[in-house]
């Protein structure tokens, strides 16, 4: 009982450290997060007659994957400002996540409930990183939704039933990938249970409001229109590759050190349990095990992308990493629990005080980037071009930061709303098509013509330096304000 009191007072104090780096910054540097915050915005502001949204955009709301963190955001965004909503939910989805890994542990043996503090080693996770919201709040769902199906004997209560239909749903509405993957998993698992008919009945009744959910995106909201794209695999090496830099790497390649120790001990112990005494592993972990490994076959069986969804196949690991984690026997978790604790706190820290270093430095330069907001007349159309959007090892934190200039000023510009069948607020047709830029996300500077790119816009945004840009700009613009690496340029005449 003491040692669960030591657990709980760890586990709590381990929270409140793991938030810290959300709110200590000015701007959390994630790189898709500031357009999701935007979109929320204009549909919270539009028709607000401060703001021009309403002439650029449209607003329709459709049970759509990816809009979880839209729905909670928005509510949120009523008693608080928006990025004090944005925090709040970031930080509500890391806190779910880490309980999320306490609850599926012991459901599968209350022994095991010590591994869930491995889960603070992926509380900042590459995807996290990325901005990808929507994913990342996904992942508690999975965890409590396969938790409470292998805590159940046979789900014949209303209440299991409906909370299990419930989380299903969930998943649904925050991503459609963690969706086939919980079903995915049950459906392995219930093949080591197939005799027991009442539960595999149970589940498919829990089963059909979500089931119905994706049947309608897909077939009335024609969700799967962007297949037309294609996919894209990769060869196992490059997949293995793949998936190891996206797991164990946020800045920098030498983030992989962080994570040698525990990933380390966890193999070994799971090579012991599975492989060199397989006989000695408890069914449940068996169970588990088998699961990891289907999880791991679908990894280099699905694409590396496919459609719009990048990367489709490498969204398995952290279900892969918790799963393998999981199917270490009791046993062995009792017999090393000390270490697991102690190296799970140790690494988890150094993990938190490098993401923490890095945000601080990032988190400055997004303020820099937002300096020029006062210079910027309301309601016009600004052209971002950014000579370098990165923060280390494929992140990208500077790469939607224009959209802070959107939600204090209104205006458009070429960006993120162009998927009708995915997302809530698209252009206002034929707007779109009066936004040319370089690309669409983001724009490449090297590629700017002025006199293709420059007629539709007032403003630009040149972060860092670019000599052929400043001059191509100089044809059509004047600069008005200057602050490190950032230059705000208005069009000549406005």
């Amino acid at each position: 009982m003491t040692s669960d009191r030591k657990q709980t007072g760890i586990l709590v104090v381990l929270l409140i450290l793991f938030s810290l780096p959300i709110w200590t910054v000015a701007y959390p540097p994630l790189s898709d997060y500031p357009s999701h915050l935007l979109s929320i915005f204009i549909g919270e502001e539009y028709h607000n007659p401060a703001f021009n949204f309403a002439d650029n955009f449209v607003v329709d709301w459709k049970p759509l994957p990816n809009l979880g963190s839209e729905i909670i955001i928005s509510l949120l965004s009523k008693i608080l400002p928006i990025d004090m909503a944005g925090r709040v939910y970031l930080t509500g989805c890391g806190i779910l996540f880490i309980l999320s890994i306490f609850y599926f542990m012991n459901a599968i043996d209350p022994r095991k409930k010590v591994l869930g503090f491995f889960g603070f080693l992926f509380w900042y996770n590459w995807y996290f990183h990325q901005g990808y919201i929507n994913f990342y709040g996904s992942l508690p769902f999975y965890f409590f939704a396969l938790g409470l199906w292998l805590r159940s004997v046979s789900l014949s209560g209303l209440r299991e039933k409906s909370l299990l239909g419930v989380l299903l749903v969930g998943v649904f509405f925050f991503h459609l990938i963690s969706w086939l993957a919980i079903v995915g998993s049950v459906v392995v698992l219930a093949l080591w249970d197939v005799s027991n008919r009442k539960k595999l009945a149970n589940t498919a009744v829990a089963l059909v409001p979500s089931l119905l959910l994706v049947i309608y995106y897909f077939v009335f909201l024609r969700g799967g229109a962007s297949t037309s794209m294609g996919a894209q695999f990769l060869n196992p090496y490059d997949t293995a590759t793949f998936v190891v830099a996206h797991t164990f790497v946020d800045f920098s390649k030498w983030d992989l050190l962080l994570y040698l120790l525990p990933i380390g001990l966890v193999g070994i112990l799971f090579v012991r349990d599975h492989i060199v005494r397989p006989a000695s592993a408890d069914r449940p972990s068996r169970k588990l095990f088998w699961l990891a490994v289907c999880l791991v076959a679908a990894m280099f069986i699905l694409p590396l992308q496919i459609s719009g969804v990048w990367p489709f196949n490498a969204r398995l690991n952290l279900f892969i990493i918790m799963v393998a984690l999981a199917s270490l026997s009791a046993t062995t978790v009792d017999q090393f629990k000390k270490p697991l604790l102690v190296v799970a706190i140790v690494c988890s820290l150094a993990c938190l005080g490098n993401v923490w270093w890095h945000y601080r430095r990032m988190a400055a330069q997004i303020e820099t980037y937002v300096s020029g907001v006062t210079h910027i007349e309301p309601n016009k159309n600004i052209l971002p071009l950014t000579v370098d959007v990165s923060g280390g090892w494929k992140h990208s934190p500077m790469s939607t930061v224009w959209a802070y200039y959107h939600m204090k000023k209104g205006g458009a510009g070429p960006y993120l709303f162009d998927l009708p069948h995915g997302q809530v607020v698209n252009y206002r047709h034929p707007k779109r098509e009066q936004f040319p830029a370089p690309t669409l996300y983001p724009p490449r500077p090297a590629d700017y013509k002025a006199d293709e790119h420059a007629r539709p816009y007032d403003y630009v945004l040149l972060w860092g330096a670019d000599s052929s840009i400043q001059e191509e700009l100089a044809r059509n613009f004047q600069p008005i304000f200057n602050n490190l690496r950032l230059t705000v340029y208005r069009k000549n005449g406005s």
